[in-house]
């Protein structure tokens, strides 16, 4: 702040003009206006009012934006609104014209607008006085920060736009934070976009929570707390709430009715617009700022560091990196003294030696049976569907044991046994061959065969057979029979990989939880750290269970930062 020699008094003084430094008399306010209307109908009620002046700036962050906001307010509201696409109105005034329009603003549409002031070159030390009684008495007409070299700081920053840090941001904004999402992309949710297949499964409609616990095996025990303040039927309530219908299919999985990801996405960007959520994005992190023992904010790419009172880290984990989830996080975390167990592919696909599954690209196949064996010994079995891909296996049962696959591939080859009819026995199964092939005994092989398994697995079943496709039916010995019955309960397929981070749904490791304080989210080295999704080292089956973490510790982690 300036303050200059008293000048003369003048009578009948002007009005104030925008950019005119009447006798030192100006105090500069930047309106970020959330409603156009109101905007607008505000400017008409205060266009005469002779100690106001204004000028509508335009949102493209140009030098013309610059030269009118000045250098310091041009790089502090840039920070603000990076992205919006809220109308900004600078305006010039005296302080008593400032008390005013707050209290019009108030009166007119409380929660509509921001303003952000800059003092310049005051005549009188009384002028100092007026702005701080402003800012005491007026803060609940509108939002009011001093504008400086330095960002002010928000209440909440949450570092990633996934769903969980949606979730985080439009919960802690809700209840009154002031927060600032900021997310690497250009746009938030990339990776939810393409959740599901495009379709985006919300959640596991699994009610008792101590059911839907035990599918995290032994991490369930930490979630007990979290999951008793947001579990499922809260997030289904969230979604109908904001006009979402759902749907429950097989297992309990729960998705849009509309079948579509932009759907949850909606829902999530729209909670966030209504409570004022400021979004940066095309703004990567890389790294924590840390003042001895305190979090004070977050430093971007470009050097500029984010200041709040509190952190949200939702950064995710290593799986489908071209979404961005890149693992930086985790190397945040460690540089500031968290514990990481190193992240692996945990949901992925597997790729198959066997050059026969390549031909099946795109079948999949309900109510199989794959019993996972090395070195001749049973290992596990799961029951489910699988998807057969151009380079291997997929879908909801492989997906769920290719951890385990992964680790036993350390140690050896692992063999797959698929088991087509895993409801009828060896004895079952070659009685109705023998009833098939009795009806049919005038049929070929390859065409009486087409009854009982999809007519796409049939070339690849006759090779493997080796019964002659050709054959009639009547023809069949009891040892083709039999060795096809064998088949049928045991087609062998020979991993060769998994297929890594790039096809994974989620990864395995992160912070270790004891770290963390399940109750709020928050880090157990620094309280206003909180941590969310994929950071955290939690082992789940697909089916929802990744998606309801994310609501889950989103909820928990935005309600305690906004509290704090």
């Amino acid at each position: 702040m300036f303050l200059r020699r008293r000048p003369k008094q003048r009578t009948n003084a002007p009005p104030l003009i925008f950019g005119q430094n009447i006798n030192g008399r100006e105090l500069v306010l930047v309106g970020v206006f959330y409603d156009t209307t109101y905007a607008n109908h505000l400017i008409t009620i205060l266009r005469h009012q002779k100690h106001i002046a204004f000028l509508r700036v335009p949102n493209s962050f140009s030098p013309f934006c610059q030269r009118f906001f000045g250098e310091r307010i041009f790089e502090y509201i840039l920070n603000v609104i990076h992205g919006d696409s809220r109308l900004l109105i600078r305006i010039s005034c005296e302080p008593r014209g400032a008390i005013y329009l707050c209290h019009t603003a108030h009166v007119f549409g409380i929660g509509r607008c921001d303003f952000y002031f800059m003092i310049r070159f005051f005549v009188f030390p009384a002028h100092t006085y007026i702005v701080h009684s402003l800012l005491r008495t007026h803060k609940e007409y509108a939002t009011i920060a001093p504008m400086s070299n330095t960002d002010v700081p928000w209440d909440v920053i949450v570092v990633g736009g996934g769903p969980a840090g949606m979730m985080a941001a439009g919960t802690a904004a809700e209840r009154g934070a002031k927060v600032i999402i900021i997310e690497k992309n250009e746009e938030l949710g990339k990776k939810l976009l393409i959740t599901g297949g495009g379709r985006c499964n919300v959640t596991n409609a699994e009610f008792d929570n101590r059911k839907l616990l035990e599918k995290f095996k032994n991490d369930g025990k930490f979630l007990f707390s979290a999951f008793s303040q947001w579990s499922v039927k809260e997030t289904l309530d969230f979604f109908h709430a904001h006009g979402m219908g759902t749907k429950i299919e097989n297992e309990l999985r729960a998705f849009p009715v509309s079948d579509s990801a932009r759907s949850v996405w909606d829902v999530l960007v729209n909670n966030m617009k209504r409570h004022h959520v400021k979004l940066f994005s095309n703004a990567p992190v890389i790294g924590i700022v840390r003042e001895k023992k305190i979090l004070t904010g977050v430093m971007l790419a470009n050097k500029k560091v984010i200041r709040g009172r509190s952190i949200i880290l939702a950064a995710g984990g290593t799986s489908r990196p071209e979404t961005g989830s890149t693992g930086d996080g985790y190397s945040w975390l460690k540089n500031i003294g968290h514990t990481i167990v190193e992240p692996t592919p945990s949901l992925v696909p597997i790729a198959m030696k066997d050059a026969w599954i390549k031909r099946l690209a795109g079948v999949k196949l309900s109510d199989i049976k794959i019993t996972v064996f090395q070195n001749d010994k049973k290992q596990s079995a799961a029951k489910g569907k699988i998807l057969f891909t151009h380079v291997g296996i997929s879908g909801p049962t492989v997906l769920n044991m290719s951890k385990d696959v992964g680790e036993l591939l350390k140690y050896g080859d692992v063999l797959l046994s698929l088991d087509l009819f895993p409801s009828q026995d060896h004895g079952a199964l070659s009685a109705k061959l023998l009833a098939l092939f009795t009806e049919h005994h005038n049929k070929k092989f390859r065409n009486a065969i087409t009854n009982i398994i999809p007519a796409a697995l049939v070339p690849v079943l006759v090779k493997l057979s080796g019964i002659d496709m050709e054959k009639q039916c009547n023809s069949i010995t009891k040892e083709e029979r039999l060795k096809l019955v064998s088949l049928l309960k045991g087609i062998p397929m020979h991993v060769q990989k998994l297929l890594g981070a790039s096809k994974a749904i989620i990864t395995s490791g992160g912070v270790v939880l004891d770290e963390v304080d399940f109750k709020t989210m928050r880090s157990r080295l620094f309280p206003n750290l909180y941590l969310v999704g994929d950071l955290l080292n939690i082992d789940r089956p697909s089916g929802g269970y990744s998606l309801q973490l994310c609501w889950t510790t989103g909820f928990v982690a935005g309600k305690s930062a906004a509290k704090k």
